[in-house]
């Protein structure tokens, strides 16, 4: 009985999996545009008008490949299809791209290079937007020297005044932890280190789908034995937001 079970259950042909139904959206504006590839490069071929019924295809940046009813196929713009509404009449919110899309992002991953007061530096910062003008950010330095190592880490509170600007100044100001390490191969030498604060300025401009090009000057302030120091720290790099 049970070999005969088994049996039936391998020589069950196995169903393959249905393909999720394209949304579909009525168009309620009086019309819209339809292009021939994403972008305003391409020309305008045709038209859809107020009530025409159209099944979203794909996303690309800005832009919505969509196909009507009679199967023209073509793209929108993503800010042309904000005035659908579903089956059910309720208007439909499609998911933020492009440029949308970083005014709403969350969190962002970032890689950076530089100099911390003079020293090659790399470092990795991952940060969370609040709202697209306030965030928190943390981060860690780390310069990699011949007779010692240095590693800042900090925490941090962003400010972006202009959020609507494509290259985008952002201030920020926060504390850390400074730690540098001698190498005793090399140097004899004690493992020094302190809390240190820091205030600064950077640029944003969002390059394509969902990547950044960043850069910051940094002013840290620390105070190791007594003794205050000032560290300038430049960097620049390649961040991805979600």
């Amino acid at each position: 009985m049970h070999a005969a079970l088994l049996c039936g259950l391998l020589t069950t042909p196995v169903q393959p999996a249905q393909p999720a139904e394209p949304l579909r959206v009525q168009i309620v504006v009086p019309y819209i545009d339809i292009r021939s590839g994403p972008g305003r490069g391409y020309p305008i071929f045709h038209v859809f008008e107020r009530g025409t019924w159209v099944e979203v295809l794909q996303q690309r940046t800005d832009w919505v490949q969509v196909r009507d009813g009679r199967g023209v196929v073509g793209w929108a713009a993503h800010a042309d299809l904000a005035g659908t509404v579903s089956a059910s009449g309720a208007p439909v919110s499609l998911s933020p791209t492009g440029r949308a899309a970083y005014l709403n992002r969350r969190i962002e991953l970032a890689a950076v290079a530089g100099a911390l007061d003079g020293d090659e530096a790399v470092g990795l910062r991952g940060s969370y937007q609040f709202t697209a003008a306030l965030g928190a950010e943390i981060g860690l330095i780390h310069v990699p020297g011949t007779f010692s190592s240095t590693r800042l880490l900090t925490f941090n509170f962003t400010v972006a005044p202009l959020p609507a600007w494509r290259v985008e100044p952002t201030l920020t100001a926060g504390v850390g932890y400074f730690e540098n390490i001698a190498r005793p191969t090399l140097v004899d030498g004690d493992t020094a280190d302190d809390w240190s604060a820091n205030v600064g300025f950077g640029l944003r401009s969002h390059l394509t789908r969902n990547f950044v090009l960043r850069a910051d000057l940094r002013r840290h302030r620390i105070s190791i034995s007594g003794d205050r120091q000032r560290l300038t720290e430049a960097t620049a790099g390649i961040a991805v937001f979600f």
